[in-house]
């Protein structure tokens, strides 16, 4: 049990799960997942109410979700999300129609603010077929994808889940890439005068040829990596390498320009400008 709501916790949810899987094989069920608010708003009011904030925050959700949820059992799974397990599996587009209806109605309800900010997910699955902590996560997935469709209710998507799985490889991998030797490469894109041919310049562009995704393209991980602390690293490879290709095209009797893309992250780095000229 879960002291902060008395409901059952995440092991409970899949213990039962296990022994319904051993019971009802092959049966299909939908695991609903209810999130009271985005992480970063839990966040906040914890930073601003402190232990108080998720007090009442519960106290105002655990009765208003196990009445929408009823008759199944709600798990209060993690600190700020619940699950239940409903034997309605056919027909999932009109599940959500129906949840949809019942969040309307409560919305306009005193004391059921926390609707404005919960997401719903639902997954259909097949018992004994699926990892307890899959079904789970895939259910949270579809509640995150919840917060940008109109009602807060959505379905699992094997679509966006494969994307954000690959973001997810991706970030997790290019750590890697930036120590090994042969994942990152810089190629030189020259800048022609058309009317003699004379080549003017280059650009330095990254690239990186993951070990089993092969090449990735740069418009899918550069953004990707921007929004982490790897991005400083990033920057620096490039500086790094595109300093060593000017200076080898220097000593061949080059004498154009080499330009290279920074993150705009970067520029708000202090030594910045002493990177550069090094």
């Amino acid at each position: 049990i879960e002291p902060a709501s008395g409901l059952p916790n995440r092991a409970q949810f899949y213990d039962d799960l296990e022994d319904l899987g051993r019971e009802h094989a092959g049966e299909q069920r939908t695991v609903v997942t209810v999130e009271l608010a985005p992480a970063e708003r839990i966040n906040e009011g914890l930073r601003v109410l402190g232990p108080r904030y998720m007090d009442d925050l519960l106290a105002q959700a655990v009765p208003t979700i196990r009445s929408l949820l009823a008759p199944a059992t709600v798990y209060h799974v993690s600190a700020h999300q619940f699950a239940a397990l409903l034997d309605e599996a056919d027909d999932l587009a009109g599940l959500r129609s129906d949840l949809l209806k019942r969040l309307e109605e409560r919305r306009t309800a005193p004391g059921q603010s926390f609707l404005d900010s919960a997401a719903v997910g639902l997954f259909g699955f097949r018992l004994a077929e699926a990892k307890p902590a899959d079904i789970l996560r895939f259910g949270h997935s579809a509640a995150l994808d919840a917060r940008g469709v109109g009602g807060g209710v959505a379905l699992h998507s094997t679509r966006k889940d494969a994307a954000h799985r690959r973001r997810f490889s991706l970030l997790a991998d290019f750590e890697q890439a930036l120590a090994s030797t042969d994942q990152l490469r810089l190629v030189i894109q020259p800048r022609v005068d058309l009317q003699n041919g004379a080549i003017l310049g280059g650009e330095a562009l990254l690239r990186w040829r993951h070990p089993t995704l092969g090449d990735v393209p740069p418009d899918e991980f550069v953004p990707l990596v921007e929004q982490t602390g790897l991005a400083r690293p990033m920057s620096q490879w490039v500086l790094e390498r595109s300093g060593a290709v000017l200076r080898d095209l220097q000593d061949r009797g080059f004498g154009g320009r080499l330009s290279l893309n920074l993150s705009s992250v970067n520029l708000l780095e202090a030594d910045l400008p002493e990177r550069v000229y090094r």
